[in-house]
This record gives structure tokens, sequence and C-alpha cells, in this order.
């Protein structure tokens, strides 16, 4: 649980967070100041610097909408709730993403249910062509939050929080050539992947995206005060129904495990085909086995029957390795 604010020798100094000092903390010590001390001024700066990124993922699959702002403030409550949980807080930032993407993708989906029900899409402009750059981006998204970890991490740190590659080396403990090379396999896997899904990107239109400024969005300044005033009252103890809107408590409990992200059309396709590949090996294994003994074996599970149905030989006897058999002379032991 997060501790309460902790005064007197155990507490962090106050000046760790003055000035220019507490850029030097990284977010895994931010993360523990928060979770160890109840320290407002961490959880502050963890929104401060992660709240770009939150933010570009929220607008960019619901747009600048009351939504959007929900989706935000709904990611910071979640990271209240798990923080003490997080087994590798120097990774928050990318559990924040995956986080973000689900909250938003849970938020436009409830968004698309209130529309069909007020009646508003038929009521929606139909000779308007729509803007291509905020479906792109979102497929981008979609792309982004399937990577492996190992791709998504150095994504994360060094198009969405701006670090340079031996930052992100020193923030994961990666050799340098490491994280160039995985910075490198993920661009190729993205760019591949949008290709596939019918987007017509040339390398630098696509180099284009996956920068700062286009990956991160400010945060507007009532969106951060509010957010930050709700966080650090749910981590003093509020519940977090009298202190946030019905939608923003719906969406803090959307599920942050990776097993709810979506799973590709490739993925699902592997999975069946290995069942079905299983399947047909069970049938020719059956397949294989002598017709009086599949014909018994359907007796004895209909009737509990000894002998094989349409008049076959009775099963009178045992093998030596005592597997029943029909007839004698296949049953009898050489001598």
């Amino acid at each position: 649980m997060i501790s309460r604010v902790v005064h007197g020798p155990e507490a962090p100094s106050r000046s760790v967070f003055a000035g220019s000092l507490v850029e030097n903390l990284t977010d895994g010590e931010l993360l523990d100041h928060f979770v160890r001390y109840g320290e407002p001024a961490a959880l502050e700066w963890l929104i401060r610097r992660q709240g770009p990124m939150v933010w570009g993922v929220c607008r960019r699959m619901l747009g600048p909408t009351a939504d959007a702002e929900d989706a935000f403030q709904a990611t910071f409550l979640i990271l209240v709730r798990k923080a003490p949980t997080l087994t590798q807080p120097e990774r928050v930032g990318n559990w924040l993403y995956g986080v973000a993407y689900r909250v938003s993708r849970k938020a436009r989906a409830q968004a698309a249910r209130r529309a069909t029900l007020d009646k508003q899409v038929a009521t929606m402009r139909p000779t308007q062509a729509p803007d291509a750059e905020p479906d792109l981006r979102d497929v981008l998204d979609q792309e982004l939050a399937r990577l492996p970890e190992k791709y998504r991490l150095p994504i994360v740190l060094c198009y969405m929080d701006g670090r340079s590659n031996r930052e992100a080396a020193e923030r994961l403990g990666w050799p340098l050539g490491t994280v160039a090379g995985r910075l490198a396999r993920a661009r190729a896997l993205l760019h591949g992947r949008l290709l596939r899904r019918g987007l017509t990107l040339t390398a630098v239109a696509f180099g284009n995206l996956l920068v700062p400024e286009r990956l991160t969005a400010a945060v507007p300044p009532l969106v951060f005060d509010d957010t930050l005033h709700t966080a650090l009252e749910v981590a003093g103890g509020a519940a977090v129904a009298r202190v946030a809107s019905p939608r923003v408590v719906d969406l803090a409990q959307t599920p942050t495990s990776a097993a709810s992200i979506e799973v590709s059309p490739r993925t699902a396709g592997l999975a069946i085909a290995v069942a079905i590949l299983l399947s047909m090996g069970v049938a020719f294994a059956w397949a294989g086995v002598p017709p009086v003994f599949r014909n018994w074996a359907y007796a004895v599970g209909r009737t509990g029957a000894t002998t094989p149905p349409n008049g076959s030989a009775a099963v009178s006897s045992t093998g030596e390795d005592g597997v029943p058999c029909a007839g004698s002379a296949c049953c009898r032991s050489e001598k």
C-alpha cells in the first residue's frame, strides 16, 4: 500500500525535490519515494514526465474530447493503485503506455456505444472525408501495443520520452548496441505491420511518425491539475468513487495485465492451426487402431458389454501385456 506522508529522519529530504535535483532522479526512484514515503512531489514529477506520452495516446485514440481527459485521469489512478506491485519500477513509462492504450480503447468502445444509442451516427457529416492521420496513428498504437516488450521499451524511452540511445541504455541496463539494434528491429517490425494493414508509407513518412513531437502532446494545465489532485486524494486514502466521475471510476477498473492486449489475427490463426493439427493427430492415431478394437471400445463405452458388436468373437482372454483381444490366436503366449 502507499504510505502516508512520512516526517522525521526517515523522510526524504525536501531539497531533493527542489530545483534541478529532481531531474536527476530516475522514474524508479520517484516511484519508490511515492510508494515508501507517500511523497506528493514524487507523484507530481512522474505525471509531469509521463503525462505527455499518456496524453498523446489518449488524444490519438479519442480526440480532444472529455473522453480523452477521463482516460488520462484513469491511467494515473491505476498507477496509484498498482504502484506498490510494480516489479520493474524503472520501466514505469512502458507500463503506463500499455495502461493508457487499454484504457483509451475501453473509453472509445464506450463512446461508440453511446453514439449508437443516441443516434448520433446518422447525423454525422457523411460527405466529409475523414482525417487519415488520426487513423494512421491509431493503427500505430495498436501495433506498438502488440510489440514484444524488448522492442517497445526503447521505442517508449527514445521516441516518446525523448531520451538518447545512451540514456535509454543506462535506464534499461542494456549495452548501447543492444538499444540501437532493438530500435532498428522495432522500426522494421512496425513499418512492415503497417504496410500489411494496407497503409502506404514511405520510409520518410514512417520516420516522421516516430518523433516525440508526433507521439506526445502537452497536457492541458487544467487536466494536469485535476488529475494530480484526484490522484493525491486517492493516494491519501479517499475512495475513487468520492473524488472522480463515474466514467473515470469505471475506466480505472480496466485490467492492466498483458493478456488484455489485443491478439493479432496472425497469432489467433496460428493457435487455430495448432489445435487443428493436434486434433488431426488424435484422429490419425485412432484410425490406426484395428477395427475389432475400435468396435469393442465403442460397445464398452455405450453399454459396458465385453463383446464387440456385429457378432465379432468374444473377448475371452488377454495377451501377456494384459490387453484384451478377440479370438484365441492373437493372445497365445509363445512357448
